[in-house]
């Protein structure tokens, strides 16, 4: 056949289905091609659309329907029922779709690219593509491409104006789908044998064909990777070739993803991939690999990590580390640790009650070395490590004799990805024995090293699921207060970054947790629950209500022995989008910016600060910052309440003082502890704070405030330098230089610098008056103030039973105006009583009372004007008044000062030139006595 003009054709295939050959293409106007078998034919029908323009063009109202056509589907996705294209398909038509148990469309031309689009959507059976290139195009409207069965690609394909990529069961050939950012869904298989392939779009094998089958995982470069049963059958997805994931990996509810060791989670300077919340019986079997991106760019340093998978049942190793990092530790040499001059453990546990090592490389420390690659660590416990960069330049880094810059490098946990609620648990302390068979063993790595215990897992003594705090063992240690701290350095379990006020402690576990800041060499705090709504919030030192994939923190038990000292994570903690550096909260380990905080760093590089409030309903904060340069500068907080305790307790934050920092800021206690966060009681009288100061070398240094507030002016706050015999007031500058001299041990320690905090009577805050008066039907009150801040708040007290009982009718918070107006707009008849309360911090006091007689004669029936008046004042009022009328004028004492009668009219005059400037009140009466009203005026 040739060239057709169709506007209805019906194909009736009895017995033996024909061959139907369009040489020159097919133009459809009317509303469809019907192909109509029986529901006995067995044989198969062509439809060959080839000749030398080969197009097909449909402007009716639908494209192909197929009924009762048998087919076979073939290996590559094809039936032996097709229509086999060579030019370009070109759907206007208003109706979609090839419908029915139907046709594969083939779409093969060796020599010229094709088409397939128009201003709608055609939705194929089977759609394969063979030959060169293949354009999927919409000429108005985006579409979607649109594939009931199978797709097979075996030639280039591209996509114009396409919205996403929806294949209803498996996607076959050989070659890339190339997607790019299109959203992409696959029913059941990745069949494809191109692989590994980058696509940037959402990508869903969604389990539509209500099937038990296995969903194949095409072995890609994928972003977003969602695996789903949208039959509600239970799924099992395995992963058959290499296949990385930068994005999100959601593995939905009835779906097990088995990642056969094949998968990994990669982690870059710009993003890392995460494991979104796991629901109903959603799992991953089999070994992943989960990358943390560390920078490099600032030098050999420290950081505190956790793995996100285990590698036999709540427990992990650190063997899959140092295929990608040197690490270091006894016994060194082959299937161990790497080499270095001293043999010196770069990965460290952090254990307080356990004895202090006779050897540390960080020194007065409670670190202690991994005793090998492969000691069973409990999942949740946090980890030390020290970062050399990658494995690059491996002798050199190890041995120098100049140690190189590390480069940016991914570190790489690898095993099976902790899922589920996950109990913390840390191994127990044995202080009585520390021979081969406790949990820890004393080791001599090497000649040049003493020796020094390590931590190697006994099973004779299981972890334990609470954090521990016990009596301290040995006889030094500087981990903050005296004795055992209470500190148990632990981690993020999974693969994403979790909220850390949704995270369950126990009773006995401390809110604040403590982060590590590379930067600074110092941490930061964070109080859990203290995050407003949506807010990240951080302390002003960089810590946040979010731990990142890989990061590891403290958290502190405050009671020896504790049963109730358990930290819960679950699935719901996770944060349910990806991290990037463009997004709050901020990835771990992202690159580094030297220089202040709040300059956009990301935790663990240099943490964040949006400059809220740390603790969560204390009224007054000091932040103070010890700096040496840009780079090296250590913080602290002082927070005011009249229910805090000036002695140490749960409530402050002991300063664990970094790790190897080069300066060091606290506070004391009462009671001499030092803390990185202060809680103190509200300043009643004079209060004076010691400040503990140090620094490793000799250098200016500078004392400087980063955040006041809420102090009230009455308070003037002076840094006394006793080495200096000098003081500041810090109310008016916020910065004081010094020196610390390390050969001279008075310019360090805890004995030269302290806070004054002393009473400034010029600063007091005072109620100056509270008046008030009748305004039509309403009463004004009005009060003056002086040295009231923002944080002072009036609430205005009314009282109708002669002062018996008060109740707050409204309030005003201060604007250091000194002016302030509250109007009752529900005045009753007859006394009233009103107070001031006023709550300054913790502050509260009331003023004198104001009694008003408030009735129905206090509503003006008239108007005056003009008003304010300077020689006159006339009423006109709207009722008429018989006879004369009296006209009475008032001052604010009560006293008649002018008084006239006037003819009874309705627009009444009086000459007030006489009257000395002020407020009074005008009292119209008629001819019987009778008081129509009252109003106000003033005398200019």
């Amino acid at each position: 056949m040739s060239k057709s003009n169709l506007n209805r054709i019906t194909f009736l295939l009895m017995l033996l289905l024909p061959a139907f050959s369009f040489a020159q293409g097919i133009t459809n106007n009317g509303a469809a091609i019907i192909v109509n078998g029986t529901s006995t034919t067995t044989s198969n029908v062509y439809i060959n659309i080839n000749g030398t323009t080969g197009n097909y063009l449909n402007t009716g109202t639908g494209v192909i329907n197929c009924t009762n056509i048998g087919y076979d589907v073939n290996a590559d996705g094809s039936a032996t029922s097709n229509i086999t294209v060579g030019g370009n398909w070109t759907n206007n038509g208003s109706t979609t779709g090839i419908t029915g148990n139907g046709l594969t469309t083939i779409f093969n031309n060796a020599t010229a690219t094709q088409t397939i689009g128009g201003t709608s959507a055609t939705t194929f059976f089977n759609l394969i593509c063979q030959g060169l290139g293949k354009t999927f195009s919409a000429s108005s409207s985006a579409f979607a491409v649109q594939v009931n069965q199978n797709f097979s690609v075996s030639s280039a394909v591209t996509y114009s104006n396409i919205s996403s990529i929806l294949i209803g069961k498996s996607f076959m050939g050989n070659s890339s789908i190339n997607s790019g950012s299109l959203p992409v869904t696959i029913g059941d298989d990745y069949l494809n044998t191109a692989t590994g392939y980058n696509v940037t779009g959402n990508y869903t094998y969604n389990g539509s064909a209500a099937s038990a089958s296995p969903l194949i995982v095409g072995a890609l470069n994928y972003n977003n990777l969602n695996i789903l049963s949208s039959d509600g059958v239970t799924k099992a997805a395995p992963v058959n070739g290499t296949t990385t994931v930068s994005g999100i990996l959601t593995v939905a509810d009835k779906c097990t993803l088995q990642a056969n060791g094949n998968l990994t989670l990669l982690s870059t300077a710009s993003g890392t991939a995460s494991i979104a919340a796991l629901t109903g019986t959603a799992n991953i079997t089999g070994n992943v690999n989960v990358q943390r991106f560390v920078t490099g760019s600032y030098g050999r340093s420290y950081r505190l990590i956790s793995s996100p998978v285990y590698n036999s049942t709540s427990f992990y190793t650190i063997a899959s580390l140092i295929n990608n990092t040197p690490i270091t530790g006894p016994n060194p040499g082959t299937g161990s640790f790497d080499a270095s001059n001293t043999n010196n453990a770069s990965i460290w546990m952090y254990r307080e009650g356990d004895p202090f090592p006779a050897n540390t490389v960080i020194k007065d420390s409670d670190y202690k070395g991994i005793y090998s690659l492969t000691e069973n660590i409990p999942v949740g416990t946090g980890l030390l490590f020290f970062n050399r960069g990658s494995r690059t330049n491996l002798t050199t880094k190890l041995r120098g004799p100049v140690f190189p810059t590390p480069d940016d490098n991914a570190i790489v946990f690898t095993g099976v990805p902790n899922q589920g609620t996950i109990n913390v648990k840390v191994p127990q302390n044995n202080i009585n024995n520390f021979t081969v068979s406790s949990p820890y063993v004393k080791e001599s790595p090497g000649s040049s090293v003493q020796s020094a215990y390590y931590y190697k897992y006994n099973s004779s003594y299981p972890p334990v699921a609470n954090l521990l705090r016990t009596n301290w063992y040995g006889t030094s240690g500087k981990t903050g207060d005296q004795g055992s701290d209470g500190f148990n350095l632990i981690g993020n379990p999974y693969a994403s970054t979790i909220d850390i006020d949704q995270v369950t402690f126990g009773t006995d576990v401390s809110p604040l947790v403590y982060v590590y800041n590379p930067a600074t060499k110092q941490f930061s705090y964070y109080s859990k629950g203290s995050a407003t709504s949506g807010s990240a919030v951080t302390d002003g030192n960089g810590a946040s209500r979010y731990i990142a994939s890989g990061e590891g923190f403290f958290a502190k038990c405050n009671v020896v022995g504790s049963t109730n000292a358990g930290v819960t994570f679950a699935e719901s903690n996770k944060v349910s989008t990806q991290l990037t550096s463009s997004t709050s909260p901020l990835l771990l380990m992202s690159a580094h910016i030297k220089g202040e905080p709040n300059a956009g760093q990301f935790i663990m590089g240099a943490p964040v600060s949006n400059g809220l409030d740390l603790i969560a309903g204390v009224t007054s904060k000091l932040m103070l910052q010890l700096k040496t340069d840009s780079v090296n500068y250590d913080g602290i907080g002082l927070f005011f309440n009249k229910n805090l305790s000036a002695n140490y307790d749960k409530e402050d934050a002991s300063d664990l003082d970094g790790i190897t920092p080069s300066v060091y800021l606290s506070s004391y206690s009462n009671d001499n502890v030092r803390l990185a966060i202060n809680k103190m009681p509200t300043v009643n009288k004079e209060m004076r704070i010691r400040l503990f100061i140090d620094a490793t070398s000799t250098a200016n240094q500078q004392l400087r405030i980063t955040d006041m507030a809420n102090i009230a002016p009455k308070y003037n706050v002076y840094v006394i330098d006793h080495h200096q015999k000098d003081s500041l007031l810090l109310n008016q500058n916020n910065a004081y230089n010094f020196k610390i001299n390390n050969a001279d041990t008075t310019t360090n320690g805890g004995n030269r610098l302290e806070l004054v905090f002393k009473i400034n009577p010029d600063g007091i805050y005072k109620l100056l008056t509270f008046i008030g008066e009748i305004n039509n039907r309403s009463i004004v009150l009005n009060w003056t103030t002086k040295n009231e801040a923002g944080y002072t708040v009036f609430t205005v007290e009314k009282s109708t039973d002669g002062g018996k009982t008060f109740l707050a009718i409204g309030s005003v918070a201060a604007n250091n105006t000194g002016s302030y107006t509250y109007t009752d707009n529900d005045a009753e008849n007859g006394s009233v009583i009103y107070r001031l309360k006023q709550t300054v911090l913790d502050d509260t006091s009331y003023s004198d009372q104001v009694k008003i007689n408030f009735n129905a004669l206090n509503i003006a029936s008239f108007y005056v004007y003009p008003n304010p008046a300077s020689s006159y004042i006339q009423l006109n009022s709207p009722q008429v008044i018989k006879g004369n009328a009296e006209i009475r004028i008032i001052n604010m004492t009560g006293s008649t000062v002018l008084k006239s009668t006037e003819n009874s009219n309705n627009a009444l005059r009086m000459d007030v030139t006489s009257l000395m400037p002020g407020v009074y009140v005008v009292e119209l009466t008629d001819a019987n006595k009778k008081v129509i009203g009252r109003a106000k005026f003033i005398k200019n």
